[in-house]
This record gives C-alpha cells, structure tokens and sequence, in this order.
C-alpha cells in the first residue's frame, strides 16, 4: 500500500485537504473509505462501520476483533482503495490498524511531524499574504476564479489583508471567515 501523511498544526486544515482529494479523486478508486483515528474505541466503531458498508460477512458480529479481522482481510484481498484516518495523532495505534501488504492508498491526517518509515509526509503549511486573500476573496464571492487582486478597490484588499493576518494564514479559518462573511 502507498502511504502518505499530511502533517501540520491543528486546525491548519489537513482534514479539508484529504476531503477535497478523496472528492477530486473518487473515480480513481473503487472504494473510498474513513476511519476516524482519535482514539482506538472509533477506529474501531468505523472499522465496524466499514463491514456494514462494504457488505462483509460477520459484519454484526459482537466479537470486534473477528469485525477487525475481516475488514483487514478485505484491504489486503481488494485493490485500488484509498483509506484516510483522519486525525491519526498516534502513529502506534494507526499502525496497528493499517492493513499490512494491501493493494490501496492510505492517507493519514496528523499533527505528528515525525511520521518514520510508516508514511511520507507532505506538510500542510499556513497560508501566505496573498494565498490567503485570494482564498478569503473567492470564498466570500468578492473575487472570481480567475480575477487578480488588483482589480479589486484598496479598501477591500487592506481588510482581507488584516483578516489574514488576524487569523495567523490559518487556511481552515479564512474559510471559515469566509464563510461567515458570505
């Protein structure tokens, strides 16, 4: 399996970033599944989930582990799956649930930045000046797809400006500025 994880700060948004690949990518796989890696009683609760989802046998098992097991067997038997766990911020309890040897992609959020040889990281970073207004400015409709800033009046740019500021290039919070504003 190809394993990838997009590291950062909390609230930078490495969530919104596997969501937005996963949307963009789904044709490219035959399954898209979501683990929620908080803690080990939901990787477990949506590995339970996932048997439902994909139809396994024993799904309504009340023996998690033989549910866990089966679930495994499925990632290592099928191919051209992506699983995300999302906010894996403990490597060793993702580790124990990756499937060993499968056929799929694997996408970890995490704030760890020290991922070893379990994923390759791809950082997830604050935003820049202008990254950030142009993120800001499309979301609220001030700016279409292609517009530049500079065809917008100053007044506009210097308060975008001091949001972005404001909110530290936090990309998950100009959208939600953005979103308030709209």
């Amino acid at each position: 399996a190809q394993t990838y994880a997009l590291t950062g700060l909390g609230g930078i948004g490495k969530t919104q970033v596997a969501v937005e690949y996963a949307y963009r990518y789904r044709d490219e796989y035959a399954a898209v599944l979501w683990v929620r890696a908080t803690n080990r009683e939901t990787v477990v609760a949506d590995f339970v989930s996932l048997a439902r989802l994909l139809d396994l046998p024993n799904c309504d098992a009340q023996d998690q582990v033989a549910v866990l097991a089966v679930v495994s067997r499925w990632l290592a038997q099928n191919a051209n799956w992506l699983l995300i766990f999302d906010n894996a911020d403990d490597l060793p309890l993702a580790a124990e649930f990756l499937p060993p040897g499968g056929r799929g992609h694997l996408l970890l959020t995490t704030r760890s930045q020290a991922t070893g040889s379990l994923a390759e990281s791809i950082a997830v970073e604050k935003m820049g000046l202008d990254e950030g207004m142009h993120l800001l400015l499309r979301r609220t409709k001030f700016l279409a797809r292609d517009q530049s800033l500079d065809l917008l009046p100053a007044e506009v740019r210097t308060q975008a400006g001091a949001i972005i500021r404001e909110l530290a290039g936090l990309p998950l919070a100009i959208d939600q500025a953005g979103a308030y504003i709209e």
